[in-house]
């Protein structure tokens, strides 16, 4: 037989004229596909990330929006970010989370704006009134909380025109000694209390049918709610006294309006002093007289911490209209 009949012995594979087996190509294609793969990935991730450093600048701005009882300037030093450090260095939620803490302060948010810019967002609590008590003046939010006191480093010097028109009571009871420092900046007024004070503090002249030029809310020990006029030839102070849930609640304000504007027609000028027992009952007396203190009125007191502004127990007066 020739050499194409040759048999070939046991264990001996004839060489290759390639020179590799197609297994080997096969394996040594795929690894270069997968290396081929994972630098383009790799490409992919880091591209982004080294562009946008070279678009990142030093810090050279913290905005503020939204500002307008706060000092910009001061959310800036409470923000605690240095100019020229560098933007992605910067712990923005520790930042947004220690503005959100301040006063006056209802909402927060910061963010980066590239290249080289902070911009803060703040929402401001809604004020309702000033509460002025032992010397010092608060500022309370529509939930009865107390925000703030008026002279707080964080409001803008602007913030005065905007405080200066907000109803003021002013609470002379023996308790409001109590009413300063932190724990009642922490604290929140008696609900009862605080709709009283904010029914009586929108009171204008000209719903009582008044000819005086102003009104001013206080807060007594022996009266309760009293509200004094001035001006326009009037100076008279009418007792509303104090209120509670069901004994004497303020739904009567409304009444006791009406029925002091009845009292002073005619004889404003005349009278010193008007007693409201209730929305139907009252008296006066003439100017210079002050009539003594009803018999239930009691000074009210704190309760324990955290402290809250607590209602007196209820008062009335004896006394008809004319």
């Amino acid at each position: 037989p020739g050499l194409a009949g040759a048999r070939q012995r046991p264990g001996v594979t004839p060489p290759s004229g390639r020179g590799s087996s197609p297994r080997l190509n096969a394996a040594w294609r795929a690894r270069v596909r997968w290396l081929g793969i994972a630098i383009i990935a790799l490409t992919v991730l880091v591209t982004p990330v080294v562009a946008a450093r070279s678009r990142i600048a030093p810090i050279t701005t913290i905005e503020v929006r939204g500002a307008t009882l706060l000092s910009p300037d001061a959310l800036r030093q409470a923000a605690g970010i240095p100019l020229g450090s560098n933007l992605l260095a910067v712990d923005l939620r520790a930042v947004q989370l220690s503005l959100a803490a301040l006063p006056f302060v209802a909402s927060v948010q910061v963010r980066a704006a590239l290249p080289d810019r902070v911009v803060i967002d703040v929402h401001e609590t809604p004020l309702l009134m000033r509460w002025r008590a032992a010397g010092s003046e608060w500022l309370i939010g529509g939930d009865g909380r107390v925000i703030g006191a008026v002279t707080e480093p964080i409001l803008a010097p602007t913030a005065a025109a905007q405080i200066a028109v907000l109803p003021l009571l002013d609470d002379q009871r023996a308790t409001a000694g109590l009413m300063s420092g932190a724990a009642f900046a922490a604290s929140t007024i008696d609900p009862i209390i605080l709709d009283a004070a904010t029914r009586l503090a929108g009171l204008a002249p000209a719903d009582a049918g008044s000819a005086s030029t102003s009104f001013a809310l206080a807060m007594l020990d022996q009266y309760g709610f009293t509200l004094h006029a001035t001006g326009g030839g009037a100076e008279w102070t009418a007792v509303f006294g104090t209120y509670s849930a069901s004994i004497r609640p303020t739904t009567l304000i409304p009444g006791q309006v009406r029925l002091l504007r009845s009292l002073l027609k005619g004889r404003e000028a005349a009278i010193g002093w008007v007693i409201l027992a209730d929305d139907q009952a009252g008296t006066f007396t003439p100017r210079g007289v002050q009539p003594p203190p009803p018999p239930s009125a009691e000074p009210s007191q704190l309760p324990s911490m955290p402290p809250e502004l607590s209602p007196s127990p209820s008062a009335t007066a004896s006394g008809s209209a004319p």
